[in-house]
């Protein structure tokens, strides 16, 4: 995955009041107060990514806070699940970038936020594990920010729940204690495991993309840091 550049439009009408205030400078004392605020205003930006992140389903649903039982279909301890949230939301909230740029006609103000390197992700507590007996590798960031359509059970899996004929092997051998991946074809395993819908791909993007790309989301950031750049 490349890295996704977040670009924050300014609010409506700003572009127009910067160009007249070019000759007094306006786009210099612009620059110079984000400059001066980068700090305070990486913050709040970071700080609101981060809490869009946390009311997607999907991170609602790592934390226990959902009817999909995300946890127990990626073979994840409540605990490293959890973590992975928190993970996820962390890379998101330091992820932010100002960049005021001043040019002839005027100037403007990038932001560039939310890495797209899915690699990074692994690397959080429960992106990746080494599944026992098997060794396999469990690349679940991967299944979750690249391939979310990927048919788990090609490999001939299917996935069981506690309650069934599986519960004495699901209670000594599931990591969330609640489900278990075993070969298709056995007794309760009939189906294919695929991943739940709430990772599954919206126009092309996956969960973390297509949230934090509405227009809505960058539109609110452009307001706070207009709002916390003080007096030019």
């Amino acid at each position: 995955m490349a890295k996704l550049i977040l670009q924050i439009k300014t609010p409506a009408g700003f572009m127009r009041q910067l160009h007249r205030g070019v000759k007094s400078g306006a786009a210099r004392r612009i620059g110079d107060a984000v400059r001066a605020r980068e700090e305070h205003l990486v913050s709040l930006i970071g700080a609101y990514l981060a809490d869009r992140f946390n009311q997607t389903a999907v991170a609602q649903a790592l934390r226990g806070g959902s009817s999909v039982d995300l946890p127990a279909h990626f073979g994840l301890t409540d605990a490293r699940a959890a973590a992975l949230a928190d993970g996820m939301a962390g890379l998101i909230r330091h992820s932010v970038d100002i960049i005021p740029t001043q040019h002839k006609a005027g100037g403007h103000i990038r932001i560039t936020a939310v890495p797209r390197v899915w690699e990074k992700y692994a690397q959080l507590t429960g992106g990746t594990y080494r599944s026992q007996p098997s060794g396999a590798l469990i690349p679940v960031a991967k299944w979750m920010l690249v391939d979310p359509e990927i048919d788990v059970g090609q490999a001939a899996y299917s996935i069981v729940w506690e309650g069934g004929a599986y519960s004495s092997a699901i209670a000594k051998h599931s990591r969330s204690g609640r489900a278990l991946m075993v070969k298709l074809g056995l007794p309760e395993a009939n189906q294919p495991h695929v991943l739940p819908a709430i990772v599954h791909k919206q126009a092309g993007q996956n969960f973390i993309e297509y949230t934090l790309g509405q227009p809505g989301v960058a539109q609110h950031a452009a307001k706070l840091l207009m709002a916390n750049l003080g007096q030019l």
